[in-house]
């Protein structure tokens, strides 16, 4: 499947950042963005995070992305759109990243890695609307100790479509 949800946002925003660790994956994400006929998009390999997390992957010849640096980056854009599945790597994101300029999350969370909380509490704080579900992607009350996903969305982008 990978590639799939990146096509299926490049169709809602501007422009979509493909993250990827291996670089194997690439041509397959390319392929299925251009047999959609999507040209808005890049892909970046490597690893969002730091040296910790880096050195826990066996594919540690890969770059650290500064996720900062990366939506700063693409702030022009009209909205940032984060995707975030990494393996329990998202505590230590959390911990750094900068949510001024983004507007929608959907992010898969490894409860038994960190404080759940901890970022949902973030999130809040920062003005986010937070749905969450199980692993069932049944919605759930927060905070839920069984979170297994989250759909946030910053309340000043939902303002602009009501």
């Amino acid at each position: 499947n990978r590639g799939i949800f990146s096509v299926i946002a490049s169709k809602i925003f501007k422009f979509v950042i493909c993250v990827d660790l291996q670089t194997k994956y690439n041509k397959c994400i390319d392929e299925i963005m251009s047999s959609n006929n999507q040209k808005n998009y890049e892909i970046i390999n490597g690893i969002i995070g730091n040296l910790e997390l880096k050195n826990a992957f066996e594919f540690n010849d890969q770059k650290i992305i500064n996720i900062n640096e990366l939506i700063k980056n693409k702030a022009n854009l009209e909205k940032i759109f984060l995707k975030i599945d990494i393996e329990g790597g998202e505590f230590k994101l959390f911990d750094v990243i900068d949510l001024g300029f983004v507007d929608v999350i959907v992010m898969e969370i490894h409860s038994e890695m960190g404080k759940v909380k901890e970022i949902l509490d973030k999130l809040n704080n920062n003005n986010f609307n937070i749905l969450c579900y199980n692993e069932n992607l049944e919605k759930i009350n927060y905070p839920d100790k069984n979170i297994s996903f989250v759909k946030a969305i910053n309340k000043k982008l939902l303002t602009q479509f009501s």
